[in-house]
């Protein structure tokens, strides 16, 4: 049954249309990845899903609730079922790592300090940092500033997990390893992943299935498999990387 569903979404910003009737179905406990070139909505999708931004119609239903007519107070409870990873990590400059994981189970927990510390130690020691937590952000590279914000977004036990360009500006070698984290953190956890990205590596490796968002619509859905032996052209194309911006 579907977990979170997207239906007959429409959005445009002025005169530029992003969705024209968007439909996709979500699974609950499955990693799916959405592709689709620079500007063609992948990252609103994420936004539209936790309330930040609204469409101009349709329905998204998240565990059996309309995310577009809830009021501010049930967003809150939507979103701290949620974890994100942004895309350029968001971490805050003046704090130091344990403050920063910890940030959000400050402000809306009542856990105390020492429960606080445990998870924020537990949550770092899952991305494979244990021991930084006094390290400031200024002096992490930029994969391991990507590993605190998952540490973060994980802290809250989440029920769904949005990646937003979760390899972007990173080298092969860190793109690996979020891209094995996000595995690992799938069998684990047994969230709801939904990724959004235009890095093909990472899309395989990571997906149950994936869908493509091409002219605001989603032009293909399916498994990795099916995906890449697609005989649809506009997918083949944008796998070879012969498409640019959508």
């Amino acid at each position: 049954m579907s977990f979170i569903v997207f239906k007959n979404i429409e959005k445009a910003f002025d005169d530029n249309v992003i969705y024209r009737g968007l439909n996709l179905s979500i699974n609950k406990g499955e990693t799916i990845t959405i592709i689709g070139g620079s500007g063609s909505g992948k990252s609103v999708l994420l936004k539209m899903m936790i309330g930040l931004l609204k469409p101009d119609s349709g329905e998204i239903i998240v565990d059996k609730s309309n995310v577009v007519d809830l009021s501010k107070e049930e967003l809150v409870k939507v979103r701290s079922r949620v974890g994100m990873l942004f895309q350029g990590a968001a971490l805050f400059d003046s704090i130091n790592v344990g403050d920063n994981v910890a940030y959000g189970l400050k402000m809306h927990t009542d856990l105390t300090k020492d429960e606080i510390d445990e998870k924020v130690d537990r949550c770092l020691e899952m991305v494979g940092l244990p021991g930084i937590n006094g390290i400031m952000p200024s002096d992490l590279s930029g994969g391991m500033k990507k590993r605190v914000a998952l540490a973060r977004a994980i802290a809250y036990d989440p029920e769904i997990i949005l990646y937003d360009e979760p390899t972007t500006g990173l080298d092969p070698t860190n793109a690996k390893r979020i891209n094995n984290l996000i595995i690992e953190l799938q069998k684990l956890l047994k969230v709801t992943s939904i990724i959004v990205t235009h890095d093909m590596d990472s899309a395989f490796s990571v997906s149950d299935r994936m869908a493509m968002l091409y002219k605001g619509k989603i032009e293909a859905v399916g498994t990795t498999d099916e995906i890449r032996k697609s005989k649809e052209a506009v997918v083949n194309d944008f796998i070879q990387g012969n498409i640019g911006e959508l």
